[in-house]
């Protein structure tokens, strides 16, 4: 038996260095066998009795009742969903139903385009013509993404992601500067962690300008106009009788204020993840945090950097990786989080000196930020938007000759396919 087995085998070797082999399953859900040569001709044609789509079917059902099967259904759900949250922004949605909301989505990408291009229109005509106007019409702007935020991001259970610490300084900004615009130690505080760690937080995090995209802007927007409006009001364009423009800022100007607002902000976060949320985030795998986030991330560039360190000092195992759930990651996260943001507010005491420097520091970040969205347009958006837009006629006809083995998968798979490539 062995040497038959050899034989065959050997057979197959042959043969395969002359033609390739095809499956095919016909219309009568039959599987048939083709040898082509290399010049695309058939050389024969068998069809194997043995396998046909209702085999395949009973074998899947009967297998979807055992235990492994339970699990491999499981997985494949869970799969399922990532790609159409990737693909649809909603899990829940089918990519079939979403390819027919084409005439809908093409509107409302049009409409975050004109949205965007008009913020940065009318923001420079507030920061050069009408400063005085400029605190309120931030404060309505933040108010209304983030609004939008809030909703979109509770549909993806992403929500607590809005306790970050860049939320934390826009309600800091809006409240000092709407409020108290004469309390200076807070203004300085403010301009500390803003220049420094939200504005570097721009290139850390890799945002990008790009207009159709409102989650993109929302995300540019909260970094961008903090640190704006506080220049602003540090170079005398928003009138304050408490900031002078031959003000100097002092080491505890630099340090102590900013470590106690940082402070607060990281109490309160800890608060709110370990304790107010703790159960139901521990129950709950699919709420996504900074912490799991980062941690499952391993493209990440504070990822990748931060593995490496901590291995190298022996933090970590050689074989160990983050896990958001152990106390150890959530102790290096916020160390590492906290020496970020120690080094990154180091520079704003030469920005608060210099209103060149500190317009050429803005300038050159806007313009890194600016370089990514023309990246994202030229080199993925084109491909991608193509590729999002496929004709639904098309696409059903992929559908429908992809479906004799699945009723249930075949627009994710198709649409996998079609990605990979």
């Amino acid at each position: 038996m062995e040497d038959v087995i050899k034989h065959e085998t050997d057979e197959v070797s042959k043969e395969s260095d002359d033609h390739d082999v095809f499956h095919v399953v016909d219309d009568n859900d039959q599987m048939i066998r083709f040898k082509v040569d290399s010049s695309g001709n058939i050389l024969s044609k068998r069809i194997l009795s043995g396998f046909n789509l209702e085999a395949i079917k009973n074998v899947r059902s009967r297998l979807a009742e055992t235990q492994i099967g339970s699990k491999l259904s499981e997985a494949q759900g869970s799969a399922k969903r990532r790609l159409r949250k990737v693909v649809t922004g909603n899990p829940e949605k089918k990519v079939r139903d979403y390819l027919k909301e084409v005439p809908q989505v093409k509107l409302v990408d049009k409409l975050s385009f004109t949205f965007g291009v008009m913020c940065i229109v009318l923001t420079e005509f507030l920061a050069l013509r009408e400063p005085a106007y400029f605190t309120q019409y931030y404060l309505l702007l933040m108010t209304c993404l983030l609004t939008n935020r809030y909703l979109e991001y509770s549909a993806l259970n992403e929500h607590l992601f809005m306790l970050d610490f860049c939320y934390f300084m826009n309600f800091s900004v809006i409240t000092q500067t709407t409020l108290f615009p004469s309390y200076l130690l807070w203004f300085k505080a403010n301009y500390v962690l803003c220049m420094g760690v939200l504005m570097l937080a721009i290139v850390v995090w890799q945002n990008s300008l790009v207009f159709h995209s409102l989650d993109k802007l929302t995300s540019i927007f909260i970094h961008v106009f903090p640190p704006l409006t506080l220049h602003l009001y540090r170079w005398g364009l928003i009138p304050c009788s408490s900031i002078h423009p031959d003000d100097t800022m002092s080491l505890s100007d630099l340090t102590v204020l900013p470590l106690i607002l940082y402070a607060i902000w990281q109490v309160g976060y800890l608060l709110a993840t370990e304790v107010v949320f703790a159960e139901k985030i521990r129950n709950d795998r699919t709420i996504v945090t900074s912490l799991r986030h980062l941690a499952s991330d391993k493209r990440n560039g504070m990822n990748i950097l931060t593995t490496k360190v901590t291995k190298a000092l022996g933090i970590l195992k050689k074989d160990e990786s983050f896990d958001s759930e152990t106390v150890k990651s959530k102790l290096i996260f916020f160390t590492v989080q906290g020496l970020y943001s120690l080094l990154a507010s180091l520079p704003t005491m030469f920005l608060y000196s210099s209103y060149k420097l500190s317009v050429v520091y803005i300038l050159s970040i806007y313009t890194w930020c600016i370089w990514r969205g023309g990246s994202f347009y030229i080199e993925v958006f084109s491909e991608r938007y193509k590729m999002k837009f496929v004709k639904i006629e098309r696409e059903e006809s992929h559908l429908s000759r992809e479906g004799s083995f699945s009723d249930e998968h075949p627009d994710e798979s198709e649409l996998h396919n079609d990605m990979a490539q």
